[in-house]
C-alpha cells in the first residue's frame, strides 16, 4: 500500500520518523485496537487509513522547529 507524503513547508526533520510511528500507533488504536486477532485481519483500506494517520502526524511535526506536535494539532 502506497501512501504519499503530504507537501508541506519543512522546517525541521527531527522527530519525523518517531512522529510517523506514533501516528500509526494512534491510527491502529483508533480503528482496530491492539487485539491480535483484529490486527491479523486488518483490511487494506484500514491499513491505508492507519498509514495516512502517520503521514498527518509527521507532516505536522516537520513544519515547526523541534520534535513536538503543534498546539493546534487535531489529528
Amino acid at each position: 500500500i502506497d501512501v504519499p507524503a503530504m507537501k508541506v513547508a519543512v522546517r525541521d526533520t527531527v522527530g519525523a520518523g518517531d512522529s510517523f510511528s506514533a501516528g500509526i500507533y494512534r491510527g491502529i488504536y483508533d480503528t482496530v485496537g491492539f487485539d491480535r486477532q483484529t490486527l491479523a485481519a486488518i483490511t487494506p483500506e484500514t491499513l491505508e487509513s492507519v498509514l495516512k494517520s502517520g503521514v498527518r502526524v509527521s507532516a505536522a511535526v516537520v513544519q515547526q522547529e523541534g520534535a513536538e506536535l503543534p498546539a493546534s494539532f487535531d489529528g
